[in-house]
Formats: C-alpha cells, structure tokens, sequence
C-alpha cells in the first residue's frame, strides 16, 4: 500500500492544496478564470485518484508487460481516460 501512494504522490499533495485552497476561502482572492482552473484541476485529480483506486480494486493482478494482453491495456487507458474526464465535464 505504500507503494500506491509513492505512486500518486504527487496528485495527493496536489490535491490536498487545492482543496485547502478551496475550504478556507482563499480562492475568492484569485480571478475567475483561475478559480475556474483550479475547480477544473481538483476535478481531473479526484477522477484520477478514483480512477486508480477503482482500477486497482476491479484488476488487481493485471501482466502489462505481456504484448498478448493489449485487452488489458484498453481497460486500464479506458479508466484512466474517462472516470477523469466525466468528473471534468461534471463541474
């Protein structure tokens, strides 16, 4: 499990500034269209953090390296292409 999170490091940390962003006010000193980016961007990171845990929970043992399996590699580019981009679209 820790591995997991070395992997999305970056994103949590991101998204975690964001939402404190968010949570005490302080993007009501930012302009509208930086406030619409900073929604988008904490949109497109709670989808791909949902995208990775739902992927890692439905497939959890999945062989990429093999080029018999490209069906795999589908599944997987499909979550973690659309589970981000409805959240994107929804806000």
């Amino acid at each position: 499990m820790l591995n997991e999170i070395k992997r999305v490091g970056v994103l949590l940390i991101v998204f975690a500034v964001v939402l404190f962003a968010f949570l005490s006010g302080e993007y009501e000193l930012l302009t509208s269209p930086l406030q619409l980016v900073l929604l988008k961007t904490q949109l497109v990171l709670a989808g791909l953090l949902l995208a990775h845990v739902a992927r890692k929970q439905l497939f959890p043992k999945m062989d990429l390296t093999n080029d018999n399996n490209w069906q795999h590699f589908l599944i997987v580019l499909s979550f973690y292409l659309v589970i981000p981009y409805c959240f994107s679209m929804g806000g």
